[in-house]
Formats: C-alpha cells, sequence, structure tokens
C-alpha cells in the first residue's frame, strides 16, 4: 500500500496548481467544451484535487472524509456448504 501512495504522491506533484493561467489554456485549447462549463468551474478557488472516488456512485471522496472500503478478501459462506454439514450433522 505504501507503493500505491509513493505513486500517488509522484503523480500529484506532476499536475499543475488550478490557477487562472492553467484556465486560460484550457479555454484557448478547447474553446467550445470549456464555453459549456458552469461559471463556477471557471474559478480556480473552486477548484479541489481528489484522490479516491467511491466505487458504486463514481463520486469524489474528499481527504478525511468517512467512506466505507471493500476489503481485499471476502470469506464467502456456500449454501451448499450448509446443507451438507446440516445433512453431515442430521446423520450423527
Amino acid at each position: 500500500d505504501t507503493i500505491d501512495n509513493d505513486e500517488r504522491e509522484r503523480y500529484l506533484e506532476l499536475l499543475p496548481d488550478p490557477d487562472a493561467a492553467l484556465l486560460e489554456e484550457m479555454s484557448r485549447r478547447y474553446p467550445a467544451p470549456f464555453d459549456t462549463l458552469p461559471v463556477q468551474v471557471r474559478s480556480p478557488h473552486c477548484w479541489r484535487l481528489f484522490v479516491k472516488f467511491c466505487f458504486f456512485s463514481g463520486l469524489p471522496i474528499a481527504e478525511g472524509e468517512m467512506h466505507y472500503r471493500v476489503k481485499s478478501s471476502v470469506v464467502g459462506f456456500s449454501h451448499l456448504a450448509s446443507s451438507s454439514s446440516m445433512a453431515q450433522q442430521g446423520e450423527e
């Protein structure tokens, strides 16, 4: 997990700061899509960087915001296994 964090930190360092110059460059390179953006998105003060996203909704998870995490290993319980063990218990 620390390798993932180190890679993430290196990647984040490469990203430009969301300032007025960046937004002007985006406006110049992509004028039609930029014109469709809401006014709030055109302000660098409204930009936040998210590195975690909800698996189900796709929405961003803010740093420090409480969220659930899926375990990497899941212990399953099979209906077939319980039926066979119940049958064995009945035979005893």
